[in-house]
């Protein structure tokens, strides 16, 4: 059985009404691969993670958010305490490389586009 944070409701997804849940992890999985994340210093015991997972069972956790409070957010509070989300931390860092990336760029075409104009000027 998996308990997890969803903001599946009745068939539908509804972020203002996500819940801890318990499932079958078939259902959680719905086709898909689990990925298991080993724990790192710091964790709860198995025992202590289950027991917080299940006092949540049944309330909101607040609006449910891709990135500021998802199911991964909920499982790290779970083991550790503290809610994180790895994916969400991995994505923003590729976005924020591809930003200065592309603002590297544009600032190289500019600098060589002036040099150009400059020279003809000249």
């Amino acid at each position: 059985r998996v308990i997890h944070f969803a903001a599946k409701g009745r068939g539908e997804t509804d972020a203002k009404h996500a819940l801890i849940q318990e499932t079958t992890l078939a259902h959680f999985a719905d086709g898909d691969r689990v990925h298991v994340e080993p724990a790192h210093s710091g964790a709860f015991s198995g025992e202590k993670t289950l027991l917080r997972a299940q006092s949540e069972l049944g309330k909101r956790q607040g609006e449910y958010s891709l990135v500021f409070n998802n199911c991964e957010h909920f499982a790290h509070w779970c083991k550790y305490g503290k809610k994180r989300s790895r994916q969400v931390e991995v994505a923003v860092a590729s976005v924020a490389a591809t930003v200065v990336a592309a603002s590297t760029a544009i600032a190289a075409a500019v600098a060589a586009s002036r040099n150009t104009k400059n020279r003809t000027e000249s």
